[in-house]
C-alpha cells in the first residue's frame, strides 16, 4: 500500500511514468500475496498511465514535416505488452475469459516492430540492448490466445458475439495483389512484351487501320485468377483456413459476400512461416458480363477466429486546390477492377511440341502451332509479332532446287524490320548516290529525311557439293537471309557509328553494300534429321577507292561554325572519323603481287652458275578503276646473309617493269635471278609502285597532258629471317638436305624431401624490419614484347588439340599460315620450316584454352591456370639476389684464377638474363624472396594494390648444343645465363659451375638444380607499379 501511496504522490506531481512504475511494483507484490482484485486494479492503473502520452509542446509544422500525428506514441514498446499480458493472465484466472481473449488478441501486433523499437535506443548510443525473448515473443502471446479463445468458445453460447474481436495485424498486402487473366504472358521480361505491343501499334498505325484494343478483360464462364499477396508479420508460424476473396459488382454497396453470379475458390488451409511473404492464386469465374471489384479477403485465423481485410488501396494525394495542398487529402480508395465480357473473339495458341529446344548454330527447326478459336465469333486475321532480331518464318519451308547455277534476288535494301524484303531492282549506282547524299547531310548537321534506300539486285552463284543445289529464291530462305543480314548490319552500325541515332540508321545506311559479298552455307545431318544454314556477311568484293574522301576532305577543311559547347564539336569530329573508316569509304591498294613459292631447282654448279626465271603475277583487284604499275628489282649485288636469315639472290637482266592494268586484269612478269651456290633464297627486296586513275577521266590523245592519278601506293618486300617467315622462298640444292635433331627437356617429379632453409632467423628479423619500415619496393616490371620487323601470320579456324609445350601435352592451337594480305600458299609456313629442319613440322598458334599449373612441394593443391607460359605465369626476383650471385661469381672467379672469358666478366650479369617479371629492392639480404609465400603491393599515390602467391623456386635449366645429333636427348646445365638479352647471342664459354656450388638443394622437385628467383601466381586481380610498397602476408619455405 505504501508503494501505491507513492504512486498517488507522483501523480500529484504529474510524474505519470514514475507513478506507473510504483503501481507496477505494488501489483507485483500483491500478486505474490494472492490478492488478485487489487492486483488487477493496480495493473489497470499502470496501463492507463502508460497509455497517456506525455505533453509534447512542439510546433504544428513539426508534425506535418515528419508525417506523424501528435498523438502517435514512440518509445520502449516492450513495456505495454508486458503489462497487458499480465492483465490477460489475471482475467483468465479470475474467470473473465472474454476479457483475457481481448487482451491476448491485442498483443499480436507483430514482434518485428517491437524488436526494432526496443533495440533502437541502445543501438543509437553504440550499445546493443538484450531484450528478454519472452517479453516480446509472439509465440507466447499466440499460444495464450489459442488456449483462452478455445476455452471461450467451449464455455460460451452458440450465438456468442465475436464482432468485437478484431485482429490488430493484417496479412494481405493490397498493393501487391494482382489479377491474372487467361492468355496473359507468363514469365519473361515485361519490357519485352511492352516493346512487342508498341511495335504492333506502330506498324498497324502506318497501315491506316483502327487502333489495337487491349485484351485486359476476363471472358464469361472462364476462370481468371486473383494473386493475393500474404505476409506474416509475426515471428511464429500461423495457419489460415477458408481463405477466399469477396468479388462484387462495381455498383454494389455491400462487400460482405460475393455476387451471386460469381464463383470464387476457397483455399482450405495455408501455413505461413515466420515473417514469410507468399502469393496465392484464387480462381474466379463469372457467368455473365459485368464490371467486378475485388473488395475484401476473408479467412479464419488459426482456423478458429473469422477475420476479414479490405483489399482497397489509398487513393492518390490531391493537389488541385490550395486547401488540398496545405493539408493531406486523398482521393477515394481504389479497388482491383475486372471487366468480364462475352468471349466473342478469343484465340488460344500453343506449341504442339513444347519440349526444350537445343539448336546448333544456323539450325532451322520446324515448329507447329495449335490455334483454336475459343470465342463465339469468327476471326479474320491472325498476326504474329516478333522481335527485331528474331528469325521466324510462318509460311512453311520450301525445299525447292535451284533451276540454274546463278539466281537473281531483289531486295528493298532497307534496315527496317517487318517488311517484305524483295521488290523491283534499281541499279547499284543509285545506292552509292543515296549513301553519299545522306552522309553529306549528316556531316553538315542537316535534318535527316526519313526515307528508304533504293532497292538493289543481288546475284547468287551456287558452288554445291551435290548436283542439285538448294534454291535461295524460296520464301523461307529469302526471309532468313534478309533477317540475318539485317541483324549483322544493325549491330555493325551501332558499334561503328555510336554518335548517329539508331532511329536514323535505316534512313542513312542501306542493308547491302554493292561492293560486299555474303556467303550462305547450307548444312544437314540426315541421320539426325537436322539441317540449317549459316550466313557469313560483309566480305569486301575487290578493292575500294575511298568514294567519300573528297566529300570528307571538304567537310574537314570547311569553316567550322563556332559553338559554345565543346562536346558538340567533338561529336561532329567523331561522326566524321567514323564515316572515314567505314566500309562505305574503304580504300586500299588494288595491286596484289603473287609469286610462285617454294620452288625446288636442282642444278650442277660445277658447270656454271644457275639462272632461274621467277613468275611475278600482278593483279588489279579493282572493279572500277584502271591503274599503272612499276616493278623495281634491286640492281646491286646483295651482301651475304647474316646468321638466322635466308640468302638473298642477285637479279639479272631487266630490273624494271612497267605497264597498265584494266579492272580485274592481271599480268605475269618473269625476271631472272643469278645464284652461284646451293641455298634457300628469299625472293625479297623488290618494290611495286601503283598509280590509280579515275575511270571517268577520258583517255588522253597522243601528245596531250597525262591525267593526274587519283591515288599512289608503294609496296616494299623486305628481307626475311628464319624466325619471321618470308613471303616466298626458293630452294636450290646440290644434294639432299641434312636432317637436324631437336633437344627436349624432361620435368622431374615432385620430391618429398624438405628443402634447405635459405637464411637464418636473424636474417628474417632484419627483412621483417625493413618491410615494416616500407623500405622494400618494386624496382622494375619487365615484359617481353614482340620485336619490330616481324611478319604477320594468320591461322585457320580449325583447331587442333594434340600440341605439346615442353612436357605438357594436349595443348590446343591453330596451324599458322601467311597473312591473308599476302595471298600466299596457306601451307607456306609449315613447308618452309619442315624443309629447313629436315622433318615434318607445323608453325602453331596457341589456342585460348588454359591448362592447370603443375603442383609444387609447398602448394600440392595449387589451383592456377596458365596459357602459353612454361609452368607458371610470373617470375619474381630481387636486386639483392642478383648482387649475391655477382659476389659469389667474382669470388669463384678469383679462386679459379680466371682473368677473362671471351670478353665477358661478372659485372655484365644483369637481371634481364634471368627473365623475371617483377623485381624487388630494399630487403637488404639476397634471396629473401625464398621465404615469402604471399606478397601484397600497394601504390603510395592511389588505392591500387596487387597480390600474388609464391609457389616454388625457379630452377635454372640452360640447354647447350649437344656434341652429337643422332638421337634426341635432354640437357640440364646448372650455369649462368649465357644469352645476351640485348643481342640474343650465346656465349658458350661462360662457366657452368658457380651457381651449382651454392644454389642447389633448395627446390624439392629437382634437388640437384640451381635456383634463382621464385615462381608466382596471381592471388587476386590488381595493378602493380614501379615504386609500390611490398608487404609479406605469409612466410614460409616455398
Amino acid at each position: 500500500m505504501l508503494l501505491a501511496h507513492a504512486a498517488t504522490l507522483s501523480m500529484r506531481k504529474r510524474a505519470f511514468r514514475r507513478a506507473a512504475l510504483w503501481y507496477l511494483f505494488a501489483a507485483t507484490k500483491l500478486e505474490k500475496s494472492g490478492i488478485k482484485p487489487l492486483t488487477t486494479y493496480f495493473l489497470q492503473r499502470t496501463r492507463e498511465l502508460y497509455q497517456s502520452p506525455p505533453e509534447k509542446n512542439l510546433s504544428p509544422s513539426f508534425w506535418d514535416a515528419e508525417g506523424i500525428t501528435p498523438t502517435e506514441q514512440a518509445g520502449f514498446d516492450a513495456i505495454l505488452p508486458g503489462i497487458e499480458h499480465a492483465l490477460g493472465r489475471l482475467h483468465y484466472t479470475t474467470g473473465d475469459t472474454k476479457g483475457a481473449v481481448q487482451f491476448f488478441l491485442g498483443l499480436l501486433r507483430g514482434s518485428t516492430n517491437l524488436v526494432h523499437s526496443a533495440l533502437s535506443v541502445g543501438v543509437a548510443n553504440g550499445y546493443a540492448v538484450d531484450t528478454p525473448k519472452s517479453m516480446i515473443s509472439d509465440k507466447v502471446f499466440l499460444e495464450d490466445f489459442r488456449v483462452a479463445f478455445q476455452h471461450f468458445l467451449d464455455t460460451s453460447a452458440d450465438s456468442a458475439d465475436l464482432s468485437e474481436m478484431k485482429l490488430p495485424v493484417t496479412f494481405c498486402v493490397a498493393k501487391q495483389t494482382r489479377v491474372r487473366l487467361p492468355g496473359e504472358s507468363v514469365g519473361g521480361n515485361a519490357t519485352v512484351w511492352d516493346k512487342r505491343e508498341e511495335t504492333w501499334r506502330s506498324y498497324w498505325k502506318s497501315q491506316g487501320k483502327e487502333g489495337l484494343q487491349s485484351t485486359g478483360k476476363a471472358p464469361v464462364n472462364e476462370m481468371f485468377r486473383v494473386d493475393v499477396s500474404l505476409h506474416n508479420p509475426l515471428d511464429v508460424d500461423i495457419n489460415l483456413s477458408d481463405v477466399t476473396i469477396v468479388v462484387r459488382e462495381a455498383q454494389s454497396e455491400t462487400d460482405s459476400v460475393s455476387a451471386d453470379f460469381v464463383e470464387v475458390e476457397a483455399l482450405d488451409d495455408i501455413v505461413l512461416s515466420a515473417n514469410e511473404t507468399r502469393t496465392i492464386p484464387i480462381a474466379v469465374k463469372a457467368t455473365r458480363s459485368a464490371k467486378l471489384q475485388v473488395s475484401r479477403a476473408s479467412y479464419k485465423f488459426l482456423s478458429i477466429l473469422p477475420a476479414s481485410e479490405s483489399l482497397a488501396t489509398r487513393g492518390r494525394r490531391l493537389q488541385d486546390t490550395a486547401l488540398q495542398r496545405q493539408s493531406k487529402m486523398y482521393a477515394p480508395d481504389t479497388f482491383i477492377a475486372v471487366d468480364v465480357e462475352d468471349a466473342s473473339q478469343r484465340l488460344s495458341v500453343n506449341f504442339v511440341e513444347d519440349q526444350r529446344l537445343v539448336l546448333a548454330q544456323g539450325e532451322c527447326k520446324r515448329m507447329r502451332l495449335w490455334a483454336s478459336n475459343v470465342g463465339t465469333d469468327s476471326i479474320d486475321d491472325v498476326w504474329l509479332v516478333s522481335g527485331d532480331e528474331d528469325e521466324i518464318f510462318l509460311d512453311g519451308f520450301n525445299d525447292a532446287v535451284a533451276s540454274a547455277s546463278t539466281e537473281i534476288l531483289h531486295s528493298n535494301n532497307s534496315l527496317n524490320p517487318h517488311v517484305d524484303p524483295w521488290e523491283d531492282r534499281v541499279d547499284s549506282a543509285e545506292t552509292l548516290k543515296f549513301v553519299s547524299r545522306k552522309l553529306q547531310g549528316l556531316i553538315r548537321g542537316e535534318d535527316t529525311e526519313i526515307s528508304d534506300p533504293p532497292p538493289i539486285e543481288l546475284i547468287c552463284s551456287h558452288t554445291p557439293e551435290q548436283a542439285s543445289p538448294r534454291s535461295v529464291i524460296s520464301s523461307d530462305i529469302t526471309r532468313f537471309i534478309h533477317q540475318r543480314r539485317r541483324n549483322f548490319t544493325a549491330n555493325t552500325l551501332t558499334a561503328n557509328h555510336p554518335d548517329v541515332l539508331r532511329q536514323l540508321h535505316s534512313s542513312v545506311f542501306p542493308l547491302y553494300n554493292p561492293f560486299s559479298v555474303d556467303i550462305l552455307i547450307f548444312w544437314s545431318l540426315p541421320t539426325e534429321q537436322r539441317e540449317g544454314h549459316l550466313l557469313v556477311p560483309g566480305l569486301t568484293l575487290g578493292a575500294r577507292h575511298g568514294e567519300l574522301n573528297k566529300m570528307l576532305d571538304e567537310a574537314a577543311e570547311a569553316k567550322v561554325k563556332r559553338s559554345m559547347y565543346a562536346e558538340t564539336q567533338r561529336e561532329k569530329s567523331a561522326v566524321l572519323e567514323a564515316i572515314r573508316v567505314s566500309e562505305w569509304n574503304a580504300e586500299m591498294n588494288p595491286i596484289v603481287v603473287a609469286l610462285r613459292d617454294m620452288m625446288i631447282v636442282e642444278h650442277d654448279f660445277s658447270d656454271k652458275p644457275c639462272h632461274v626465271s621467277i613468275d611475278f603475277t600482278l593483279r588489279n583487284l579493282s572493279l572500277t578503276h584502271p591503274c599503272k604499275y612499276k616493278l623495281v628489282l634491286p640492281s646491286q649485288t646483295l651482301t651475304n646473309n647474316s646468321p638466322g636469315e635466308f640468302s638473298q639472290p642477285t637479279y639479272a637482266g631487266r630490273l624494271t617493269y612497267r605497264g597498265s592494268l584494266k579492272p580485274l586484269e592481271s599480268v605475269t612478269l618473269q625476271p631472272t635471278i643469278h645464284v652461284t651456290r646451293p641455298d634457300t633464297y628469299a625472293l625479297g627486296s623488290w618494290r611495286v609502285e601503283t598509280e590509280v586513275f579515275d575511270p571517268s577521266t577520258p583517255s588522253h590523245e597522243p601528245g596531250a597532258k597525262l591525267p593526274e592519278p587519283q591515288y599512289r601506293y608503294v609496296q616494299v618486300c623486305v628481307d626475311a629471317s628464319y624466325y619471321a617467315l618470308p613471303l616466298v622462298a626458293l630452294t636450290i640444292a646440290a644434294a639432299a638436305l641434312i636432317a637436324r635433331k631437336f633437344l627436349v627437356s624432361i620435368q622431374a617429379p615432385i620430391a618429398k624431401t624438405m628443402p634447405a632453409i635459405p637464411f637464418s632467423e636473424q636474417d628474417e628479423a632484419l627483412v621483417r624490419q625493413r618491410l615494416e619500415a616500407k623500405e622494400v619496393k618494386v624496382s622494375k616490371l619487365m615484359i617481353y614484347p614482340i620485336k619490330p620487323g616481324r611478319r604477320r601470320v594468320s591461322y585457320s579456324s580449325a583447331s587442333i588439340d594434340d600440341l605439346s609445350v615442353h612436357s605438357f601435352t594436349n595443348i590446343d592451337g591453330y596451324v599458322a599460315q601467311p597473312h591473308i594480305s599476302t595471298a600466299a600458299d596457306p601451307t607456306l609456313c609449315s613447308t618452309v620450316l619442315s624443309r629447313f629442319l629436315g622433318r615434318s613440322v607445323h608453325l602453331a598458334y596457341k589456342g585460348p584454352r588454359l591448362r592447370p599449373a603443375p603442383p609444387t612441394w609447398s602448394e600440392p593443391a595449387l589451383k592456377a591456370h596458365v596459357d602459353y607460359h612454361d609452368a607458371y605465369p610470373l617470375l619474381v626476383a630481387s636486386v639483392e639476389s642478383l648482387a649475391g650471385v655477382r659476389d659469389f661469381v667474382k669470388q669463384w672467379w678469383n679462386e679459379q684464377g680466371i682473368t677473362a672469358v671471351d670478353n665477358w666478366d661478372p659485372d655484365s650479369l644483369v637481371i634481364e638474363r634471368f627473365r623475371p617479371n617483377i623485381v624487388f629492392e630494399g630487403a637488404g639480404l639476397p634471396f629473401a624472396e625464398d621465404m615469402w609465400k604471399e606478397v601484397t603491393t600497394s601504390d603510395p599515390n592511389s588505392k591500387e594494390t596487387g597480390r600474388f602467391s609464391l609457389v616454388s623456386k625457379c630452377t635454372r635449366c640452360m640447354v647447350c648444343t649437344p656434341a652429337f645429333v643422332d638421337q634426341i636427348v635432354a640437357y640440364s646445365f646448372k650455369q649462368l645465363p649465357n644469352i645476351d638479352p640485348a643481342t640474343g647471342a650465346r656465349n658458350m664459354a661462360i662457366p657452368s659451375k658457380p651457381l651449382k656450388q651454392f644454389r642447389t638443394g633448395l627446390d624439392p622437385g629437382t634437388m640437384d638444380a640451381s635456383c634463382f628467383g621464385c615462381n608466382a601466381v596471381p592471388a587476386a586481380p590488381g595493378t602493380l607499379h614501379v615504386g609500390d610498397f611490398v608487404a609479406v602476408n605469409s612466410w614460409g619455405v616455398v
